[in-house]
């Protein structure tokens, strides 16, 4: 070794100042120039070994240390901890070094290092290497690997922690037999386990003995007997009977510790399981239970394990496969109902398995069985780990209910197919009978109002024309009081069979003129909620809907108990829809599938509405109000009428100069009024008739053309109603002034002539002097 230090003190006189070759120097210097048995020494120690310079540089490792370095060695020579470990190790490597150098006798100190398995710990040795003046020139350094040896300090530390907080809650006890002096040592939570203080036990097995349960305590003394003398193992679960009377359940096991094989201690631990005992007896008689109650069941029900085995089945389950019980559990389920099921159910159990419950059917052979229908439910079971362990199936044969569902199946469909038939036959006999009285009620109001009234009207025109006749007043009054009691009964007469406004005015107005009867008549509030502005419509189906909405308003003041209902109204580019609803004492939505004197209304309607393509549906139950819903296709809302050809008809000189007259254009679809009304205008020396007019778009075409002072403007009027042509000519011509003159007495029309810009509204039965005021008012 001297002629090692020699060598080594050679290549350490200027170290600062040499670099990759100086480490290799050295490293040379110990390992070939030195003692021929250093390296194979460091080779042989338990662990790793290493030197590095005082700048941190390693001049010397062993192979250990290689390995654990994870590094060939030429890439660790020359290089510090900082080149070669992540900087938290080299960190601690560096001030470890630190302490070692400035310590005469070295440190030892625990160390952590990161190999392919995990981090190690190791118990680490370092010192310094003195050069001839007594400093320190180099650091060496060992490193015995103690990771086991800390896990197992920590695995047992752990252990007792928990030992120790298991005896101080009660939950476990432990105990100490010295068998020469036959002393029994206890732990403190044994005594309340027991039921006594440590002053009223008696410390050997004889008293231990004498709080076992009479009829347990042979079997506790065989059982010592046997640990003691045929060194069997001692566990087992006995009763205590406690001072108190109480029953506790003790779970022990021991240790037999022996001399030259005489036993001379037994040490063992106790817990108290009587919580788990009765859990365990609970659940025995549970099972017996289910076992009673699933074998009384008519359905076949089984408990399956996650590897596809039987765990039980009940006697239903076992009969119908045609073996016991005894003879399935146990066994795979393929064996028992064959491969061709299995593989048929094999999906269902997957899905179990995973935590769903599942429901299905399935058609399949069964062996010994044949082609069998079954409706089966599984429900999951879950182990200790809280996942699935296995399922109870509940199973169903339904073979039989599925032939006559199929045999039930095409009986209901011959029969659908016949009542289809004749369901077809009856609903279009059915609407050709509403549309035959909607047409016919049509039909009557229009001959009422375009025939009689309108004779009644001229009738009285002319009387009162004749009232300047002396001699005849008294038959002329009496004439006239007679043709306003006309007038007024066709009037009322055409309003109950189908309401002008229906015709003239916007669905809005005539479901607001509804609202306003239904509040008179019967005291319904009704709130009519819609587009705003209401969609287009044809006639016909404003007709429907509004006929719909009384029919169906009508049923609520005889039905609901209530005095509120609400009328919805809505349209789309698919369909139109109307809803009806109420919060009264609710219906039984077969209403409409049953006509009858009470409900013929509704079933009138929900045939006219299938016939226009849409459909009449109830949404009620008895106690909670009911709401009625039409919906008819887009398609046959209707669309607005397209321009006609006009031919206007103008009096002669109607394009005369103006010479101080009022000029006035008659606008009147009835050729008997409109004539009386030119003589009567005619015949006032202020007044000129320019132009008569039969449709509605003719007198706005003679208005544009014309520019007359005032219009006289019926609202019932072909192609285009008066109303609208008010709108026209108030917004085309704000210097003409329009007088609206029609049979209707309704406030609603009124108002609604009003609003299109009619300066006055006057009825045809009314005083003819009214119509000479509001034309020269105008």
């Amino acid at each position: 070794m001297l002629g090692s230090r020699d060598a080594m003190n050679r290549n350490t006189d200027s170290v600062p100042a040499q670099g990759a070759s100086h480490i290799l120097g050295l490293h040379e210097a110990l390992v070939h120039d030195g003692d021929p048995w250093f390296a194979k020494f460091t080779q042989h120690l338990p662990g790793l070994a290493w030197i590095k310079d005082l700048e941190g540089r390693y001049v010397f490792v062993n192979d250990a240390a290689e390995r654990a370095f994870r590094r060939p060695r030429a890439e660790i020579l020359g290089r510090s901890d900082d080149e070669i470990f992540p900087p938290e190790t080299a960190a601690q490597f560096r001030k470890n070094d630190r302490r070692a150098a400035a310590s005469p006798t070295g440190t030892q100190t625990i160390e952590t290092l990161e190999h392919d398995d995990g981090i190690h710990h190791s118990i680490v040795s370092k010192f310094p290497i003195p050069g001839p003046d007594g400093k320190p020139i180099l650091v060496g350094g060992m490193a015995i690997d103690v990771t086991e040896r800390v896990k197992a300090v920590n695995a047992l530390r752990e252990s007792e922690e928990r030992l120790r907080l298991a005896t101080q809650t009660g939950k476990v006890g432990t105990w100490d037999w010295d068998i020469a002096t036959n002393h029994v040592t206890w732990s403190d939570s044994l005594y309340p386990m027991h039921g006594v203080t440590s002053a009223e036990f008696n410390p050997t097995v004889e008293g231990f003995k004498a709080l076992v349960h009479p009829d347990d305590r042979a079997f506790v003394s065989e059982a010592i007997r046997r640990a003691l003398e045929e060194d069997a193992t001692y566990e087992l679960e006995f009763r205590v009977l406690r001072p108190d009377s109480k029953v506790v359940w003790i779970f022990t096991n021991a240790r037999v510790f022996r001399d030259q094989g005489r036993p001379v201690r037994m040490i063992g631990a106790a817990t108290d399981i009587t919580r788990q005992k009765r859990y365990e007896e609970a659940l025995r008689v549970a099972r017996r239970q289910l076992q009673m109650v699933t074998d009384t069941m008519a359905a076949a029900v089984t408990r399956c394990s996650a590897d596809g085995r039987y765990l039980w089945v009940n006697k239903g389950y076992a009969a119908w496969l045609g073996r016991t019980p005894k003879e399935i559990a146990g066994r795979p389920i393929p064996e028992i109902i064959g491969m061709e099921a299995y593989e048929a159910i094999r999906p269902h159990i997957e899905r179990v398995l995973a935590g769903e419950k599942v429901e299905y059917e399935v058609e399949t052979n069964f062996l010994g069985l044949g082609r069998r229908w079954v409706r089966t439910t599984y429900v999951p079971t879950y182990g200790d780990a809280g996942k699935p362990d296995g399922w109870v199936g509940v199973v169903h044969d339904v073979t039989r209910h599925k032939e006559l569902e199929s045999a039930l199946r095409e009986a209901n469909e011959t029969l659908e197919r016949h009542v289809a038939e004749r369901t077809a036959d009856l609903r279009a006999l059915t609407l050709e009978l509403t549309e035959t009285e909607h047409r016919e009620r049509k039909r009557i109001a229009r001959l009422l109002h375009d025939e009689v009234q309108q004779l009644l009207v001229g009738v009285k025109i002319q009387t009162s024309f004749a009232r300047s006749y002396p001699g005849q007043t008294g038959p002329l009054l009496e004439a006239i009081r007679l043709t306003d009691e006309a007038i007024a009964a066709c009037h009322a007469l055409v309003a109950g069979l189908s309401p002008p406004l229906l015709r003239d005015a916007d669905l809005a107005e005539a479901l607001q003129w509804l609202a306003k009867q239904m509040a008179e008549r019967y005291r319904l509030q009704v709130e009519i909620q819609m587009d705003d502005p209401p969609p287009f419509l044809s006639e016909e189906l404003r007709s429907l809907i509004f006929e719909a909405v009384r029919e169906m308003l009508f049923n609520v003041v005889k039905h609901a108990g209530v005095d509120r209902a609400t009328v919805t109204l809505a349209g789309d580019d698919e369909q139109m829809c109307l809803i009806v609803s109420d919060e009264g004492r609710g219906c039984d939505p077969a209403v409409l599938d049953q006509p009858g004197p009470e409900s013929f209304g509704l079933f009138s309607i929900r045939e006219r509405v299938a016939g226009f393509g849409g459909r009449l549906q109830a949404i009620a139950a008895p106690g909670e109000g009911c709401s009625f819903r039409v919906c008819v296709p887009r398609s046959v809302a209707g669309a607005p009428a397209g321009p006609s050809i006009l031919v206007p008809r103008t009096k002669n000189g109607s394009d005369a100069s103006r010479d101080g007259k009022l000029r006035v254009l008659l606008a009147d679809d009835h050729r008997i009024v409109r004539q009386a009304l030119a003589r009567l205008l005619d015949s006032q020396p202020d007044m000129q008739v320019v132009a008569e007019a039969s449709d509605g778009l003719e007198a706005l075409e003679l208005a544009r053309k014309l520019g007359p002072d005032v219009v006289v403007m019926d609202i019932s009027m072909p192609r285009m109603s008066g109303l609208e042509v008010t709108r026209h000519i108030r917004s085309e011509m704000p210097g003409v002034r329009v007088v609206g003159l029609s049979v209707y007495e309704y406030e609603d029309m009124a108002e609604a002539m009003r609003e299109a810009g009619a300066h006055q509204y006057l009825h045809k039965g009314g005083p003819i002097e009214e119509l000479f005021a509001a034309l020269r008012g105008a």
